[in-house]
């Protein structure tokens, strides 16, 4: 009857959670060796594997509870499971032993790594402490939702609690408990059906309920939780730059298309290619006169099929040079007509340009015939809106004016030319 008993347990407690998560104290690739800080007797009945054989029977006379030495000199007490590897543990599923469940009001959780960790050492790591206002049940689920590889009960008297939870003994601690089941997932893994954590998630590690990237992500080109690109990078790992979508949008952080389209001189879905006939740093050069129309290289501007007729050079940008006197002479018999009105518009220059020559010395000349008529016998003279002063310089007789205005001599030589200034 104990037996069966015993097997109806394991049938109802194990095979049902493991549809919503895995029971890793039971799985032998994860299963460790669990120890406790003294056996209630010697030789021990009560050890501490008796917590994890997949057995309940909450009777004290059974042997499926793990109990450590109570005694009043025992004021802490703990008990650990360390698993053979890493795994994302959701939460442990204690049962305590039903006649002594408040002798661990006021009792923690612990994960670890270390298998030396031995609580409450800094080594691990708390994720639950009772309130003593709240007595503890005889079913407790404790939520851990930690990547880890061990997990332990603590429980001490160190200081005594202020509760009132009926059975609550302040003289000593124990640990009394008939089975703990480690509910999570493999390592990298979440949720009812373990699924793979997000690739984005730092090392792939993950809430055990939820997914979201808790431990944070792969890079610094995503953000929190949710590891979602930052704008203007995209990819699995959100390693890739955004192409020139139009001013003031972004691409698709995972295929990396500009949903609205490109900025000027930029094409393609992901907008990362010069448009036909541009290319260099931001697409901004215009191609040269590549062979047939077709369009340059969009990196460095080469014609990769040569230049239109009358082009040369690597961007076809250049026109034929003049390498000897055939090629001079060819071309002037090729370009009559450039040569002929060349030479006409240089000959109408230069007549012009002797024309207004003469007839502004004519106009000078005019000007000094009538200074001087005026000049004659007088002191001074007055032109028009110029006024000369009149005299002769004493050495070599020549006539001088002056302009009072300023005093500039105004010379006469031979030729009759002067040189003077409108006031």
């Amino acid at each position: 009857m104990k037996k069966l008993s015993k097997l109806m347990f394991f049938a109802v407690l194990f095979v049902v959670p493991a549809e919503c998560f895995e029971n890793l104290s039971l799985l032998s690739e994860y299963a460790g060796q669990p120890v406790q800080s003294e056996s209630y007797r010697y030789p021990a009945i009560y050890t501490a594997d008796k917590a994890v054989d997949g057995f309940l029977q909450r009777d004290v006379g059974e042997d499926t509870c793990s109990i450590t030495l109570a005694n009043t000199h025992i004021l802490s007490a703990w008990w650990k499971h360390s698993l053979k590897r890493m795994a994302n543990v959701a939460f442990l599923k204690i049962f305590f032993r039903n006649s002594t469940v408040n002798r661990h009001t006021g009792f923690s959780v612990f994960v670890f790594n270390d298998s030396s960790f031995i609580p409450p050492s800094n080594s691990g790591e708390i994720v639950y402490n009772n309130d003593p206002s709240v007595c503890p049940t005889e079913e407790m689920m404790i939520k851990v939702n930690k990547v880890t590889q061990g997990l332990a009960l603590y429980n001490s008297k160190d200081s005594p609690l202020d509760t009132n939870c009926t059975g609550y003994e302040p003289t000593f601690a124990t640990i009394e408990i008939c089975e703990v089941l480690v509910i999570g997932c493999p390592l990298q893994h979440y949720g009812g059906k373990c699924t793979p954590c997000y690739q984005r998630c730092h090392d792939k590690h993950c809430d055990a309920f939820s997914g979201s990237c808790i431990y944070g992500c792969n890079n610094t080109y995503m953000t929190s939780l949710d590891c979602s690109c930052i704008p203007g990078h995209y990819g699995n790992f959100c390693e890739d730059v955004c192409g020139k979508c139009i001013t003031g949008t972004y691409c698709d952080q995972y295929a990396g298309v500009c949903p609205k389209g490109c900025s000027e001189n930029w094409q393609g879905a992901k907008c990362d290619e010069c448009q036909d006939y541009k290319y260099g740093p931001n697409c901004v050069f215009d191609c040269g006169h590549c062979k047939n129309n077709t369009t340059c290289s969009k990196t460095d501007g080469r014609c990769s099929y040569g230049c239109e007729s009358g082009w040369s050079g690597s961007f076809c940008l250049e026109l034929p040079p003049f390498t000897a006197k055939a090629d001079a002479g060819d071309w002037f018999l090729k370009t009559p007509s450039i040569i002929t009105l060349v030479g006409s518009s240089l000959f109408v220059v230069a007549i012009l340009s002797i024309g207004i020559r003469v007839l502004y010395k004519k106009i000078k000349q005019n000007d000094m015939k009538e200074i001087k008529e005026e000049c004659s016998g007088k002191s001074d003279s007055n032109k028009d809106s110029m006024r000369y002063i009149c005299g002769q310089n004493d050495v070599t007789g020549d006539n001088h004016y002056y302009n009072d205005m300023n005093s500039k001599q105004i010379d006469f030589y031979a030729n009759d030319t002067i040189l003077y200034e409108n006031v």
